[in-house]
């Protein structure tokens, strides 16, 4: 095999686990074509392949997710370590340290045999759903739920992370699931008031809400915050009454306040690339504000395009979807909406 990064250049590679005939789009893992074990076989399946290079019976099969659902509960230290990562952590960051501190309790730790770590690969297939989900929740300031070793693996990893967050009655087509429920924006905002007031105790902090998106947000953090803040706004155009991002930064309504000696605190609903807020954050410098900070609602990391040190207060961390409501949009529907949801309409 060639000695490159990755597959990169790779048109024929062979390992005892897979067979890759890169020129006539061929592969082959653990003797079975790829196609059919999506097609034909469950993740839990091909887990056990891996493990054991073969496909289970139906006994070895019950055997196997019995062991998963067995071990599928964090301990606390790693609980606490997956926790103390949710807030600034990627997600690879996370599975990385949790897996290296979960290892310390493992109790096949201190064995190389091949069952020994075959019995660790089962359980840290079992556990990483649980990490995932719980650091998730974390992020969208929803408290964790244990799994339910009742449901299979991949029912109980959502159960996980989405229950008590999916929309009891979808109220249209175009909405799906609740990302961000009601309760876990009531709470994250009140938590952010309450860290911002701590930041500038004994200060008037002038928030700048960026309309129309942030315009429900902003009412709420104003009132979350118990310090005598001033509130301005200011709107700009970039997505407009279509649901792509322009690329084009424009003001619509420049502030009316003056920022000299003001300590700012810039209001956004959702940051995609990140483009728009740092446009806005190098014109309201120039302006002679004492101080200078960005508070988001949501930040969509996937797509982001500046350092997400510059954006110190986060709501909530949202995979890469587009979301609707608490003042976000969909060609200007939806803001009404009390919760955040993924947004299933046409894009235009």
């Amino acid at each position: 095999m060639a000695d490159k990064g990755g597959l990169e250049g790779v048109v024929v590679a062979r390992s005892r686990l897979c067979s890759i005939d890169g020129q006539n789009g061929v592969l082959v893992y653990g003797g079975y074509d790829v196609g059919d074990l999506a097609e034909h076989s469950s993740y839990e399946e091909v887990c056990f392949l891996t493990l054991y290079g073969e496909l289970p019976t139906k006994e070895q099969f019950e055997s196997f997710l019995a062991d998963l659902s067995e071990h599928r509960v964090l301990s606390e230290e790693t609980a606490q370590v997956v926790d103390m990562l949710a807030s600034h952590a990627a997600p690879m960051e996370m599975l990385r340290t949790a897996v290296s501190s979960d290892s310390f309790d493992d109790p096949d730790k201190d064995s190389n045999d091949p069952d020994a770590n075959r019995r660790k690969a089962t359980r840290l297939i079992a556990k990483m759903p649980t990490m995932v989900a719980r650091y998730a929740r974390r992020r969208a300031g929803e408290e964790p739920i244990p799994p339910d070793p009742a449901l299979g693996h991949a029912p109980g990893a959502l159960t996980a992370r989405y229950r008590g967050s999916v929309s009891a009655g979808l109220v249209h087509d175009e909405l799906g699931t609740v990302i961000v429920s009601e309760d876990a924006l009531r709470d994250r905002v009140s938590a952010l008031g309450a860290e911002i007031a701590a930041n500038y105790e004994g200060r008037a902090p002038l928030l700048i809400g960026v309309l129309k998106g942030a315009f429900m947000f902003m009412a709420d953090l104003a009132r979350a915050i118990p310090l005598p803040v001033e509130i301005d706004f200011m709107a700009v155009s970039s997505y407009g009454s279509a649901t792509r991002t322009s690329g084009v930064v424009r003001i619509v309504k420049d502030l009316d306040l003056d920022l000299t000696g003001r300590h700012v605190i810039l209001v956004e609903d959702i940051i995609d690339s990140g483009l728009t807020i740092a446009y806005l954050r190098k014109m309201l410098a120039a302006r002679g504000a004492a101080s200078l900070e960005v508070c988001a609602l949501m930040v969509r990391e996937a797509t982001l395009r500046v350092d997400l040190s510059t954006i110190k207060y986060i709501g909530f961390h949202i995979p890469d979807e587009w979301v609707v409501g608490y003042g976000l949009d969909a060609g200007q529907r939806w803001r009404n909406l009390p919760d955040i949801r993924i947004w299933r309409g046409r894009h235009e």
